[in-house]
């Protein structure tokens, strides 16, 4: 009997024991933003990068202008002391809501630049208005963060007889790529 009720705490304690794991993470936890620890990171100028991916979609950031500091600030909350290097651009054209925001963050910057970045992003899928043709594409705009250089991201064509859906798949695709040509430069 004594034999039974050992084996019946010891089996409760290692059931409890197993239990006591590390816990999952939450879906708080989890962001659409990847992070590289900066040491994995190459130095590269800024602008090789956004240089490569203007290249790439070079058809959509036709007539493309420069995104200044000021812009920076008053629209996507990116203070200027927060910047070391930046390559922005956007297209004149109203309609063409195409972006590339590059910035390497000054030091110690890095999370403010991306924390102001997915303001805006999230402030641009859900309630900026849009042409009816962009709300797909509004929907796949991303920030994506490798050690300090931070990218916010609307790229892909827009089909005029496409669904949103059909529209979204194209622009999380072309921002997909301009990742993995982001991934390619830093390493």
């Amino acid at each position: 009997m004594k034999k039974i009720i050992i084996t019946l705490i010891l089996a409760s304690l290692l059931a409890n024991l197993a239990a006591c794991g590390s816990p999952k993470p939450s879906d708080a936890d989890q962001s659409d933003t990847n992070v590289t620890d900066t040491n994995e990171v190459k130095d590269v100028a800024i602008a090789e990068i956004g240089d490569a991916i203007v290249k790439e979609f070079e058809e959509q950031f036709t007539g493309a202008v420069e995104i200044d500091s000021e812009m920076l600030e008053a629209t996507y909350g990116v203070k200027p002391e927060w910047v070391g290097e930046s390559y922005s651009v956007m297209p004149m054209i109203g309609f063409n809501i195409t972006t590339l925001v590059g910035i390497r963050a000054s030091d110690g910057h890095a999370g403010d630049v991306e924390k102001a970045l997915e303001d805006y992003a999230e402030y641009f899928r859900t309630d900026a208005m849009q042409y009816p043709a962009n709300v797909g594409k509004a929907k796949a705009a991303k920030v994506y963060r490798k050690g300090d250089y931070v990218f916010f991201l609307i790229l892909g064509d827009i089909d005029m007889e496409a669904d949103d859906d059909a529209n979204y798949e194209t622009a999380a695709a072309a921002v997909k790529k301009a990742i993995e040509i982001i991934d390619s430069k830093l390493g």
